[in-house]
């Protein structure tokens, strides 16, 4: 899939070989990713723990060489069965590419039937990724405000795909 601007995305299985290209990329974005509490203190050994131990991540790459983010699918113990979690690099938010990724992942069949997303409600940026891929706004607590979206099942293994 491609940006307005014209940039390839494209969804990759994280490998160790990823983590220290994955490591500058938080480390040049940590300001910009500070709104997550993991950003500010994450060194190479515990990008490299993430990528091992992480289910449902896929990293996303532009122009098939350029690692820019990453996207998640975990799975929860309740009717909804995968939350949705992403961040993206400072030098590539506002391009489109979030939009495109998550509408690869959503497509591909990384998902189950029912996702949901929770974001701080004065999070624009966001909220545009998620309803541009079919998620409904739901309720509203304590500054935060839940996205939720029913998917088919896969039918294909998503690697097979995407790459």
């Amino acid at each position: 899939m491609s940006t307005p601007s014209g940039l390839k995305v494209g969804l990759i299985k994280p490998h160790l070989e990823y983590a220290d290209e994955l490591y500058q990329l938080i480390a040049s974005s940590r300001e910009h990713l500070s709104k997550f509490a993991w950003a500010a203190a994450l060194d190479l050994a515990g990008v490299k723990q993430f990528i091992s131990s992480a289910k449902g991540l896929c990293l996303i790459r532009i122009n098939h060489d350029k690692i820019v983010g990453c996207l998640e699918f975990r799975d929860m113990p309740n009717e909804y069965t995968q939350q949705v979690g992403y961040w993206i690099g400072k030098d590539y938010a506002g391009q489109g590419i979030m939009k495109q990724a998550l509408s690869l992942g959503v497509c591909s069949g990384f998902i189950d039937q029912r996702l949901f997303a929770c974001i701080k409600e004065d999070n624009k940026a966001s909220a545009a990724v998620l309803h541009s891929n079919g998620f409904v706004e739901g309720e509203h607590v304590d500054g935060w405000v839940t996205y939720r979206r029913i998917v088919g099942r896969p039918r294909i293994d998503p690697w097979l795909i995407v790459g």
